[in-house]
C-alpha cells in the first residue's frame, strides 16, 4: 500500500494566489504547457492552479517556480528579454563565499544581479540607522508585462539566505513594494514581518544597520546556490516552528532539506536533537502521522536529485551529492522515485550532458 501524500498547507501557513503563480507560468501555459503533467511529480493535487482565486501554500508556490524554472531551463520565468539561462543563480551566490558581513553579502548580491541584467537596477543604500536593498525596474528590459509578485519572491529569497547564513533571525524594519492593496490573507510579505509600505514607485527591503555587520558563517562543502529553497524552508519554520498545525511530518522534512543544504547528514539522531527529542519519540511521532523518516529522505532526495541534473546535468554530480557510492545505487533509486532512469530523464526532458573530454 502506497504511502499518503503530505500536506503543506495548513491555516498557519503563509499563502500566496494562484492567479499570481499563474501570471508567471503564463508563456509556458500560452506554449502549451499541461499544468497536470507539470504537477504531477511534485505530488501536488492536478487541479491546485485550476481556480486563480484560490490559495496555496507558500513552499508549494516555491516548489512549482523551481520546477518551471528547471523546465524552461531559464530564471526569470520568461520575464527578461536577456534570459537568465540555468545556473545563473549559482554564479550569484557562490560570490558570497568571498563575503565576511551581512553588508558585504548584500553589496555582492546587487552587484552580481547588475551584471546578469546589464544594468544598474540593484543597489544598496545606507542612510541614517538603516541599510537596505533596493531593486529599481522602472527601466528593465522586460519581456513582457512586469510581475510584482516576481521580485517580491527574489527579495524574499535573498533574504531567507542571508538569515540563514548569518544564522540569525534578520529583523526586516520596512518592506515597500509598487503593489497597490494586500491580500486578505496571510500572504508571503508577512514572512519579512515587518512594516509593509504600498504603492511604492520600487522595491526597498530595509534593514537595521546594526545587523549590517553580522558575519556570514559558511560551512565546509556547503552548497549555496543549490539551495535556496531550503533556506526559504528554513525561514518558514523559524517564522512558526512550533505550530501544531504544521504538521509533523512537513516539519521534520523541513529539518531534512536544512540538512541537505548544509551538506550534513540525514539522520535520525540529528532530527531529533534539534526538535529536542529522543529517536524513539521521533519515530513515535512520525508514526502517528502516517509517515516514515525513509519516506521524508526519498521526498527531499527525489526534488534535489531532479535540481542537480537540470543544473549540473550529470549523473555522478547527483549520486554523490545525495551520498551514494554506487551510482548503480543512484539509478535504482531514482527509477523508483521517478518511474524512469536518471539517463531516460534527461533524455525526455531535452538534457543535455556535456560532451566528456576526450
Amino acid at each position: 500500500m502506497s504511502q499518503p501524500k503530505l500536506k503543506s498547507t495548513s491555516s498557519s501557513s503563509y499563502c500566496v494566489s494562484v492567479g499570481e503563480i499563474l501570471d508567471l507560468l503564463s508563456c509556458s501555459i500560452t506554449a502549451g504547457l499541461d499544468l497536470e503533467k507539470f504537477l504531477k511529480p511534485l505530488k501536488l493535487a492536478d487541479n491546485c492552479l485550476s481556480d486563480p482565486t484560490a490559495k496555496i501554500a507558500l513552499e508549494d508556490c516555491w516548489r512549482i517556480l523551481n520546477a518551471h524554472y528547471n523546465m524552461v531551463a531559464e530564471e526569470s520565468h520568461q520575464l527578461a528579454k536577456r534570459p537568465l539561462s540555468r545556473g545563473t543563480t549559482r554564479l550569484i551566490f557562490n560570490n558570497l563565499l568571498h563575503c565576511n558581513t551581512l553588508e558585504d553579502g548584500l553589496r555582492s548580491l546587487a552587484e552580481s544581479y547588475n551584471v546578469v541584467h546589464g544594468g544598474d537596477f540593484n543597489s544598496i543604500r545606507k542612510h541614517g540607522n538603516t541599510i537596505s536593498f533596493v531593486v529599481d525596474d522602472r527601466d528593465f528590459p522586460y519581456n513582457r508585462e512586469p510581475q510584482i509578485f516576481a521580485i517580491e519572491l527574489a527579495l524574499l529569497g535573498i533574504h531567507g539566505a542571508l538569515s540563514f547564513l548569518t544564522q540569525k533571525p534578520l529583523k526586516v524594519v520596512r518592506f515597500s513594494t509598487p503593489r497597490k492593496t494586500l491580500p486578505d490573507f496571510n500572504h508571503h510579505l508577512n514572512l519579512f514581518n515587518a512594516k509593509i509600505r504600498l504603492g511604492y514607485g520600487i522595491y526597498e527591503m530595509v534593514y537595521d544597520v546594526e545587523q549590517a555587520s553580522l558575519p556570514l558563517i559558511f560551512e565546509d562543502d556547503m552548497d549555496l546556490s543549490g539551495n535556496v529553497f531550503a533556506y526559504n524552508m528554513s525561514m518558514l519554520r523559524s517564522a512558526y516552528p512550533d505550530s501544531e498545525e504544521d504538521p509533523f511530518g512537513i516539519r521534520v522534512k523541513r529539518l531534512i532539506e536544512e540538512q541537505f543544504a548544509r551538506n550534513q547528514p540525514r539522520d535520525q539522531s540529528l532530527i531529533a536533537e534539534k526538535l529536542h527529542m529522543s529517536v524513539a519519540t521521533l519515530r513515535r511521532r512520525l508514526q502517528d502521522s502516517r509517515v516514515s523518516f525513509r519516506q521524508l529522505i526519498d521526498e527531499a532526495s527525489a526534488e534535489v536529485a531532479v535540481n542537480i541534473l537540470y543544473e549540473y546535468k550529470s549523473i555522478d554530480v547527483a549520486a554523490t551529492t545525495l551520498g551514494y557510492s554506487e551510482i548503480r545505487g543512484f539509478k535504482r533509486a531514482f527509477r523508483r522515485w521517478h518511474g524512469e532512469t536518471p539517463a531516460e530523464f534527461l533524455k525526455s526532458h531535452n538534457i543535455t550532458p556535456p560532451k566528456k573530454p576526450h
